[in-house]
């Protein structure tokens, strides 16, 4: 037998999350990295940096768009 389940029981929605550069910036210092290890130099450095920063920028980037929701609201 198949048991439907009723229309208030499903999901409505698909949540997706917002769209972000973050991982596009991530993939940039990567790349960088990459060739800065191949190259060396100041390639590497500024890969490092790029990387780095998108990387926390990514992680904390939730917690920032709460914390200036919540400013706005007082």
């Amino acid at each position: 037998m198949h048991a439907e389940t009723p229309p208030e029981a499903g999901h409505s929605d698909i949540h997706m999350p917002a769209p972000s550069l973050w991982p596009a910036l991530l993939a940039l210092g990567a790349a960088l990295v990459g060739l800065g290890l191949v190259y060396r130099g100041p390639v590497l450095i500024i890969g490092l940096i790029i990387f780095l920063g998108a990387f926390i920028g990514w992680v904390f980037e939730d917690e920032l768009k709460r914390l200036r929701r919540s400013g706005q609201r007082r």
